[in-house]
């Protein structure tokens, strides 16, 4: 589907074919209209075009990731979208190494910043390398592959994404997480609200209970993700005695097109099969014993 149609009678252009993955932001035929007009009409052009993009893809974010970033989710992935398009609150993942767990939140924190206003989106892990070198990270880089016209709306700093139009209303703001700084997940208010905890597994319990009045309002989600390195703790809990207020997902590396064999097949030869290693790494499973 094309983001809109050449319309060279009213001196509107394309710079390119526009695809949804290759925007072009329409110009207005110079030498034809005075130039207040041909900034007015650019304007107009411009902000029909990102009214398109909204009606495409608020409700999408599985086809805002194939279109826009040029990803192809895989199923417990685009789960996990459409889960967050309809607003459910609670959402935790467990897996093994390597499945796809930072692009799948990456690209949805990118889909609810562009798509909903007004809206906060708070990331968290346990350290600084695992935020920053990892989803934040990825953040970024997904950032490179929306189209110049959609890119160009939001820009990026240390640890924040902004929407430019609105930096202080529409934003993903990354904050580490420690018991010593159980606020990383507190005081997110806004009419819509994404709390992502990566590595929710080494969050402690006192970031999780901060974060209850972030929750406060209906269109808040929270999304845990992370290997299943400690039996017990939130993560642990929402898996298990809290099951039932929490949609899951368990996702193994075993099969999964992401992860080499070869990582399975060394992991099974170095630990076992049986060992706390391959059932967190590769299986996705809670640790027996986590020391």
């Amino acid at each position: 589907m094309t983001l809109f149609r050449p319309y060279l009678d009213r001196k509107i252009l394309r710079c390119r074919p526009a695809t949804w993955s290759h925007y072009a932001v329409p110009i207005v035929a110079k030498n034809c209209v005075p130039m207040s007009q041909h900034s007015t009409a650019k304007k107009a052009a411009t902000t029909a075009a990102y009214k398109t993009f909204i009606d495409q893809y608020k409700l999408d974010p599985v086809a805002f990731a194939q279109d826009c970033l040029q990803l192809d989710p895989l199923e417990w992935q685009a789960s996990v979208m459409v889960a967050v398009s309809n607003c459910e609150r609670r959402l935790s993942v467990r897996s093994g190494h390597g499945v796809g767990k930072s692009t799948c939140a990456a690209g949805l924190m990118l889909w609810y910043l562009l798509t909903k206003h007004p809206c906060k989106i708070t990331v968290t892990a346990p350290t600084a390398s695992q935020l920053y070198d990892a989803l934040f990270a990825e953040v970024k880089s997904l950032m490179k592959r929306l189209p110049p016209a959609i890119g160009k709306l939001i820009e990026a700093t240390s640890d924040r994404v902004v929407l430019k139009a609105s930096p202080s209303e529409a934003f993903i703001t990354a904050r580490t997480s420690s018991k010593e700084r159980p606020e990383s997940l507190a005081g997110v208010h806004s009419e819509n609200v994404l709390l992502v905890a990566d590595e929710a597994s080494g969050i402690p319990e006192e970031v999780f209970e901060s974060a209850a009045g972030s929750m406060s309002t209906s269109g808040a989600t929270t999304l845990l993700l992370g290997n299943p390195v400690r039996n017990r703790g939130f993560f642990h809990r929402t898996h298990n005695e809290l099951a039932d207020s929490w949609r899951t997902w368990h996702v193994s590396s075993i099969d999964n097109p992401l992860v080499s064999p070869d990582f399975v097949s060394d992991m099974a030869a170095r630990y076992g099969e049986e060992s706390n290693a391959f059932r967190v790494g590769v299986l996705g499973e809670f640790a027996l014993d986590d020391g």
